[in-house]
Order: structure tokens, then sequence, then C-alpha cells
């Protein structure tokens, strides 16, 4: 059996994959980029006491590992194991069809934020609140509200690196349509202004995190959009 975990819903997915493994008797863990051709032979060929299969799981295989040769001798033979043998790859991105392509018979299963989420995101700008709070209460009901607790501080980076041509990773892996909605996003704000976004959000995560807050997490956020 071979399963493939992917999508942009990183922490969906990622419960998934931490399901399989609890459920798995005596886990094999890689990481990709960190394990050679001939260890993932070893695991598959190395005989066990009292079974054979193997219960395998993969890290951002395709993520870590270089495309070509090297990435296809991997896959390959991760498919002539995967009758005999669980495999379950993770990545926290979403593939392509090409990258699906490879394992052509396997059924992915894909675990995509909320279109709405989006739209929330993009409806950030200031004297909003109503339209975001009637957003977001939609979003943490479908999603979580820490998914959407993260994808407040990523985008208020975000913003504030626009505003301020600051170079940070984010930054970089931004695709040029976005970049101009976000470039438009960051004008409607000062500088000003979205440094006291920003703090606000690391108050809350940090109040989180330490257990201080007077509120949950959820009544937070509706505040922290109320003042936006």
């Amino acid at each position: 059996m071979l399963k493939i975990l992917h999508g942009d819903n990183v922490a969906a997915s990622r419960n998934a994959y931490l399901a399989y493994k609890q459920n798995a008797q005596n886990p094999v863990m890689l990481r990709g980029g960190e394990f050679t051709y001939t260890d993932l032979v070893q695991i598959f060929d190395g005989g066990e006491l009292f079974s054979d299969t193997k219960h395998v799981f993969i890290e951002d295989l395709f993520a870590k590992t270089k495309k070509g040769d090297e990435l296809s001798l991997y896959t390959a033979l991760l498919l002539s194991h995967a009758q005999e043998n669980t495999i379950v790859l993770w990545e926290g991105k979403t593939l392509t069809k090409s990258q699906l392509n490879v394992f052509k018979d396997t059924v992915p299963e894909l675990f995509k934020l909320p279109t709405l989420l989006f739209t929330l995101l993009d409806a950030i700008r200031p004297n909003n609140a109503p339209t975001l709070i009637k957003y977001a209460h939609a979003v943490k009901n479908e999603a979580g509200e820490e998914i959407l607790f993260a994808m407040l501080i990523r985008q208020i980076r975000l913003l504030m690196a626009f505003s301020e041509n600051a170079d940070i990773d984010e930054v970089k892996r931004v695709a040029p349509w976005q970049k101009s909605k976000l470039v438009q996003q960051a004008r409607m704000f000062s500088a000003e202004q979205l440094y006291t976004l920003h703090t606000r959000l690391y108050e809350l995560d940090l109040a989180r995190k330490t257990g201080t807050g007077s509120l949950p997490l959820s009544a937070s956020i509706d505040f922290f959009l109320l003042r936006i």
C-alpha cells in the first residue's frame, strides 16, 4: 500500500500522517535529502524475525530530493515495494500533476485550505471588520482557529515586507500575481499601522504559548480583526 498526503493545509495533512504512523508497527521514519538509495534498499530487503512487511514513512521526498535520475530511482524503488509494504509519503505543499503521475495508480490524499480563508486574507484592510468577522467565523468552523491564526500572522508579515521592501523568505516564494495584490493591499496601511498589527499578533501568540491570555484564541482573533 502506498499513500501520498499533500496540500496547502499542512496542519490537516500532518495530523493524518501522524495518525498513520501511530497505527503502524515499528514505523521507519525518513526525511528527503537525509537518506540514500542504498539506505532505502536495505530497509526493504532487510529481514525481520516475524514479518517481512515494512511500514515506511517519508517526509518531503519531492521537496528535498534533486529532480532527475536520483528521484526516479527512489520512486521506482518505492513502487516496486508498495504491494507488500505500507509506504506513506508526506509533502508540506501541493504536488504538481507531473509529480503525482509518477504514482499514477495511487490515489493521493489532498488537503486544501478553504477558499474562503484566502478571501478573508485579501479583505484585510482598515474599517472592514464586519466582513472580516463574518469570514473568520466560517473559516474557523471549516479549518480551525489555529490555521486561521497562522495565516493571519503570515499575511501581516507579507504586507509589512512589501510595505518596506524587505527581503524575507516568504516574499521570495510569492508568485508574481500574488505580489501585485499584496503590494496594493499593503498601500492601504501605513507602516506604523502594519507594525501595530504585527505587534498585536506577536503578543497574542506569546500569550497563547505561555498560557497567559485572558481569552480563548477564537475570541482573541475576533478582537484582533475588530481593531484593524
